[in-house]
């Protein structure tokens, strides 16, 4: 081959003069050319090849350091998990004000309609049948869980926030977990890491909605880690659906009574249930929120002493970064003198109340009405 040398050129690069034999006159070469015509004993190729498994034993150092630290996130992430179930559990005949309440909430994977459980796939497996969503609810006050199904068609409610957001309000009013005027110690809301499901504006604005009007002391959202999301929804689900999967079902009232089970309540979801919670919220807080501090965190807590402010926690380990927060800053309602700050919405908002201020002079009258949206704003956006 001949000899070989490095030298600097005039912008410092390293180039590699290759000195062929029969030839008095080098040739210039980057690395990457240089390498390439090496023969395999060269020493500059070796100096290559041990940088290459170097580099190699690093990557493989950190994806074990990451599959390691993944690993035990999830494992203390379920361990909060059942810490919370269980004090939901032992709360149960607690009155409200010191209760610690704690559900888990999840979709089922969409059923069909109608469905041929009975039999061979024939052309029926050709068309294209209704969808139906089904969103879970387990109370974790009762031993074992106790499903609660709400179940609605694919015209009427969409998998996002705003339906999650509806169904979770329809469950805490059913089961009397809020109260006008009575607030408890806390709720945990468990769910599984979807951000179009779950972990998005909708569903933590909800939680500072309900903060604010004092529901609750403490608010919750605990979101397990990926890859480790079964939960006890999961184990309902494959109850529910027992009678289901062996079943012709031609109707939706039909599938309705397919899903009975005594330990299961199922509920049917209709187009007016479901409300515009995204709307309502930008009339009250920010309309965005970090989309890095949502993906990699999985505990976010809202406080009533501070509703507007949400800390984020990254998980459960004690080396976990510290808790960082996003402020969700108070907005005014309504134009011109139907103006509302939320911090009063407390009062107002279930007990519709009229006011009247009179002008000084007695001549005219301005009467502010204030709404309750879970009945007024019905429909209107």
């Amino acid at each position: 081959m001949g000899k070989i040398a490095s030298t600097p050129s005039n912008n410092n690069s390293i180039y590699y003069q290759v000195t062929w034999d029969g030839s008095d006159q080098p040739q210039e070469y980057t690395r990457s050319e240089a390498l390439k015509l090496l023969p395999t004993w060269h020493p500059l190729l070796k100096e290559k090849q041990e940088l290459e498994e170097k580099a190699k034993g690093n990557e493989k150092e950190r994806i074990l350091k990451k599959a390691g630290l993944h690993v035990r996130q999830a494992d203390a992430q379920r361990m909060l998990v059942n810490k919370k179930m269980e004090q939901g559990h032992q709360d149960k005949d607690v009155p409200h004000e010191p209760r610690r309440y704690c559900l888990i909430a999840d979709f089922s994977q969409s059923e069909q309609l109608p469905y041929f459980g009975r039999e061979q796939p024939g052309e029926t497996y050709y068309y294209s049948p209704r969808k139906i969503n089904i969103f879970g609810i387990v109370d974790c006050s009762i031993k074992g869980g106790k499903l609660n199904s709400y179940l609605y068609q694919e015209g009427e409610g969409r998998r996002g926030g705003n339906s999650v957001a509806s169904m979770l309000m329809k469950f805490l009013k059913q089961e009397k977990w809020i109260q006008e005027g009575r607030t408890a110690e806390e709720l945990n809301i468990i769910m599984d890491n979807c951000g179009g499901q779950n972990k998005n504006k909708m569903v933590f604005r909800f939680g500072i909605y309900l903060a604010e009007l004092r529901y609750f002391k403490k608010i919750n959202f605990i979101f397990l880690v990926t890859g480790h999301t079964k939960n006890a929804c999961d184990r309902w689900f494959n109850i529910l659906k027992q009678q289901y999967r062996c079943t012709n079902i031609y109707s939706y009232i039909q599938l309705i009574d397919v899903f009975g089970h005594k330990d299961i309540n199922v509920h049917t979801m209709e187009n007016q249930d479901f409300r515009d919670w995204d709307s309502f919220e930008d009339k009250f807080y920010k309309k965005k929120l970090d989309s890095g501090s949502i993906k990699d965190n999985h505990i976010f807590t809202v406080e009533y002493d501070n509703p507007t402010r949400l800390k984020i926690r990254r998980g459960d380990l004690p080396e976990s970064p510290s808790v960082k927060s996003h402020q969700f800053r108070t907005k005014t309602v309504y134009n011109g003198a139907d103006r509302l700050w939320l911090r009063w919405w407390r009062t107002i908002c279930i007990r519709r109340r009229q006011v009247d201020r009179y002008v000084q002079n007695g001549r005219s009258s301005i009467r502010w009405t204030f709404i309750n949206f879970e009945t007024d704003w019905k429909g209107r956006f």
